[in-house]
């Protein structure tokens, strides 16, 4: 499932599609993630999203709205919000720090 979710980040996962492809019951599906991991399954999704996200930063010529859409939001603005809440900092301040860190780094 997690390998799954990673390679499809662009993609609706929501319950109800995951619960589709894996022909189990939504229901059922989060309770069994939940029992095998300990974690939500909604948790996994926007930290792998996240974590993607990340990567894509390193790339300073990659648009913020191309990132948002290759890691599955549908605008910059939720992108933008939830990479805020779980970063501490937008984006573009993300980006701008890497930047900053490799160039201390030369």
């Amino acid at each position: 499932m997690q390998q799954y979710i990673e390679g499809h980040l662009s993609e609706d996962l929501s319950l109800t599609s995951l619960s589709e492809k894996t022909y189990l019951n939504s229901s059922y599906l989060s309770r069994l993630y939940h029992q095998t991991t300990g974690h939500k399954l909604s948790s996994f999704i926007e930290n792998a999203r996240i974590k993607r996200a990340k990567e894509l930063l390193e790339n300073p010529y990659e648009k913020i709205y191309e990132i948002a859409r290759k890691v599955g939001y549908d605008t910059a603005a939720s992108f933008t919000r939830l990479f805020k809440k779980a970063e501490g900092m937008s984006p573009q301040e993300y980006r701008d720090t890497f930047h900053s860190a490799k160039r201390h780094e030369s």
